[in-house]
């Protein structure tokens, strides 16, 4: 989507981050939500609670983690927005 350079950016940032010995323990799993598609948001993460297991979502803005606000109440799963704007 619109944010894909940021998210790129953030995985190599994130993908840096893992090459630390403090980061062993740490498993990431990265998903396209397609930034500002609804329907890839919601599949986007109820992949990521229901088949991947994971423990937490970082999503790239405000926006986008907006369609996933219920299924993350539900499944009990923390999301952080990474970045925002007052746009």
């Amino acid at each position: 989507g619109d944010l894909a350079p940021f998210g790129e950016g953030f995985r190599r940032g994130i993908e840096l981050a893992l090459t630390k010995p403090q980061a062993s323990n740490l498993q990431i799993v990265f998903e396209d939500d397609k930034s500002e598609n609804r329907a890839a948001i919601v599949t986007a993460t109820q992949k990521l609670i229901d088949q991947d297991g994971v423990v937490g979502i970082v999503y790239m803005s405000v926006h986008t983690v907006a369609p996933a606000i219920s299924i993350l109440n539900r499944k009990q799963v923390p999301g952080l927005v990474a970045w925002d704007s007052n746009e």
